[in-house]
């Protein structure tokens, strides 16, 4: 889902979809690398919450 992307009522999206846009609609399908990557990259963004906690 990208960012700013406007779903709109009633709308659904298969799996493994890069969706943009206002309203959003899917552009492609994320590649197995892709997908990962996703997951690695919201892994790092929790492990920063280590390093800033007061």
């Amino acid at each position: 889902m990208g960012a700013g992307a406007l779903v709109t009522k009633n709308k659904c999206f298969p799996p493994r979809s890069l969706i943009i846009g206002s309203p959003a609609k899917v552009v492609r399908t994320l590649n197995d690398a892709e997908v990962a990557e996703l997951y690695a990259s919201a892994k790092r963004y929790v492990a920063f919450k280590e390093d800033y906690r007061v």
